[in-house]
């Protein structure tokens, strides 16, 4: 592929305003609230009745039962769907009747839980609907081909018109509900991308034509990789800024775990510095959970909190 120009000095990602760590309300302060859970809910509503059950007072009680004092709930899950009613994004059925995510924060927070909002960004299932958002593996891959034996369908998050969805209901959220955190999860690119926007932004950066062959000797490759790890802490790095700046003072955290899952991902050690504290996905056993809280530790020293999702040990 052809280079025109040489490549320039993009950026970096500044770090963002973190002054989420005090937040403390009637209990522990979140800095030592240890007893956490992540309420996993990435449910579709393409069959009638999916929730339609859903008790926020009875999960409520149950994690007190559990002795739990600071859960993660979804808003918004890889389906796309929003668990509140929405006016800018896509409502899960259940949630158009009834508040889910709403009536459960309400629910924890007269119990003393802390309530942290997860929402998921790129794993977005309504790429269906919007196949211009998707990650690409080919320019001219169609749906089916990138998605048709997938679980989830990504959406690029150079894509200027799902990155402003994303924005809006994000803002939507911190305008309308009162809770203790932000969890955003998925934040990077499984495959490489060669979406339209990937493609612009990478020649306009840097005047190269993307590369399309791994190659660890080539000047080439190894300087688009560099670009989608720094785009990638860039991107984190606009999510933490907008919830800090319509929530100043809420604590922010990005999954951390693609650190350690190697290139593919893009996720480098330049997207620690929009999170308030790391969190990951680590299903291994003890010693994995020993090896990672030394390593995030060691990577943020000043930054306290640990919370993993891992099976029991």
């Amino acid at each position: 592929m052809g280079c025109a120009n040489p490549a320039t000095a993009a950026p970096q990602p500044q770090p963002p305003d973190l002054t989420g760590m005090g937040v403390e309300r009637g209990g522990p302060s979140m800095t030592h609230r240890y007893r956490r859970l992540v309420l996993d809910m990435h449910i579709p509503d393409w069959v009638p009745g999916l929730l339609a059950r859903f008790d926020p007072e009875r999960i409520a009680d149950l994690l007190v039962a559990g002795r739990i004092n600071y859960a993660t709930i979804y808003a918004q899950g890889h389906t796309g769907h929003c668990y509140w009613p929405t006016a800018v994004g896509v409502a899960h059925a259940a949630a158009r009747e009834a508040d889910l995510f709403g009536s459960l924060v309400a629910a924890l927070r007269r119990r003393d839980i802390f309530a942290c909002a997860y929402y998921s960004l790129v794993f977005n299932n309504l790429i269906a609907d919007h196949p211009d958002w998707r990650i690409r593996s080919q320019p001219q891959a169609s749906l089916a081909d990138d998605y048709g034996n997938h679980r989830y369908g990504q959406a690029c998050p150079n894509n200027p018109a799902y990155r402003a969805r994303a924005a809006a209901e994000i803002a939507e959220l911190l305008s309308r509900y009162e809770f203790d955190g932000m969890f955003f999860d998925m934040a990077f690119w499984r495959p490489i991308c060669l979406c339209p926007a990937c493609l612009k932004r990478y020649r306009d950066e840097t005047g190269c034509d993307t590369p399309t062959v791994v190659d660890w000797h080539d000047a080439g490759w190894c300087r688009y990789q560099e670009a989608r790890e720094r785009w990638n802490a860039q991107y984190q790095a606009e999510v933490t800024a907008l919830v800090k700046r319509l929530r100043p003072g809420l604590p922010v955290t990005h999954n951390a775990g693609g650190i350690l899952h190697g290139w593919p991902l893009a996720v480098g050690l330049d997207t620690i510095t929009a999170s308030d504290f790391l969190s990951g996905d680590f299903y291994g056993d003890l010693s994995d959970q020993r090896t990672v809280g030394k390593l995030f530790s060691a990577c943020t020293p000043g930054k306290r909190l640990l919370m993993s999702r891992r099976p029991p040990l």
